[in-house]
């Protein structure tokens, strides 16, 4: 699965200067902390959607009902 916009752009842009020879080691902790945020915030989403998802299922007859999705 892959991330949109909020979450991809910042981390992308942060792990691009991540990789930088002349980062200061403090910049490079402000940097990480930052990411890490973000990286706690796409999994508050994906979770908080993961409990949201439903599935639909066409029966032989063609009636579709929804059906929850469990909890893994």
């Amino acid at each position: 699965m892959e991330l949109q916009a909020p979450y991809a752009l910042p981390l992308n842009a942060i792990v691009e200067r991540l990789e930088r020879d002349d980062l200061e080691l403090r910049e490079a902790l402000d940097l990480f902390e930052e990411g890490i945020g973000h990286v706690r915030s796409a999994h508050q989403f994906l979770e908080e959607s993961r409990l949201r998802v439903e599935k639909l299922v066409v029966e032989m007859d063609g009636a579709v009902r929804v059906e929850q999705q469990p909890d893994e």
